[in-house]
């Protein structure tokens, strides 16, 4: 963006609250903002769950652990590099893909409701990852598409805002 199009701001606080719930009634914007918050929230409360459960439930050590969230890391960042880029070339309407991607997320995470044994729950927590790799990089370029260009650098400083608060609330919550 050329300097004479360019917002100028002053210092303000790490977390501007007051920003934060003007944007959320963005038209658009507000609902990704609030799709983002929500994910970033879930996602941080299942390395929480998902520690805890391995731990105490299928009693894995700290090595199995420690291999059970780099496979975590693997599968996450080969759907997001390359898994994203096939699937839009499949679907080219990204809200769909989101819908889908929440929709289809949500019903395999409760199926680890049944996971009883820990290769059920671990194949459910890849199927999971492969559903919801495409949210976080999908949200954020649509929140890039539907912000002015004069306003995208503080649309997603925002959204990183809600993200931020979704990894103290997501562990919070998986605490409770």
């Amino acid at each position: 963006l050329p300097l004479s199009e360019r917002k100028v701001h002053s210092r303000e606080s790490l977390l501007n609250f007051k920003d934060m719930f003007h944007a959320l009634s963005l038209p658009v914007i507000g609902a990704l903002f609030i799709l983002n918050f929500i994910t970033s929230t879930a996602g941080n409360a299942f390395i929480i769950g998902a520690q805890s459960i391995t731990n105490d439930f299928f009693r894995l050590s700290s090595r199995d652990l420690g291999i059970y969230f780099t496979a975590i890391g693997v599968v996450s960042i080969v759907m997001q590099g390359f898994g994203v880029t096939k699937l839009l070339k499949r679907f080219t309407d990204k809200p769909t893909v989101v819908f889908y991607s929440l929709v289809l997320s949500a019903f395999i995470m409760a199926g680890l409701f049944f996971a009883r044994t820990m290769t059920t729950h671990f194949v459910t927590v890849i199927l999971y990852l492969i559903a919801v790799a495409p949210l976080m990089p999908l949200l954020s370029g649509l929140l890039s598409e539907k912000a002015p260009q004069a306003d995208q650098g503080e649309i997603l400083g925002i959204n990183q805002s809600y993200m931020s608060l979704g990894q103290i609330v997501g562990p919070l919550l998986a605490g409770v």
